[in-house]
């Protein structure tokens, strides 16, 4: 069975775009974001390494907002809850 997808935009707390038209799949919170998925990334996050700190590069001072990490063999950025609010889909 394959779960539905929806197409989101991910804002940082502060209201800044930093993903857009992101596949998510399932339902519930928005814990990670498979790099794979994402359709406009506005960040700086295609430059960076595994383990690096994704941060929004509108805040001022620079909001963190995710950290990359291999999951499933994919490269994904999880989700910092002090960055991005609790999105529910």
């Amino acid at each position: 069975m394959s779960e539905k997808a929806k197409i989101i935009n991910v804002h940082d707390k502060e209201g800044h775009l930093l993903f857009e038209r992101y596949r998510k799949v399932g339902s519930g919170r928005l814990l990670k974001c498979f790099r794979d998925e994402i359709g406009v990334d506005h960040t700086n996050s295609q430059q960076l390494n595994l383990n690096e700190i994704i941060y929004c590069t509108q805040c001022e001072p620079p909001l963190a907002v995710a950290v990359i990490t291999m999951i499933h063999g994919r490269v994904a950025y999880k989700i910092k809850s002090s960055g991005v609010p609790k999105m529910i889909v």
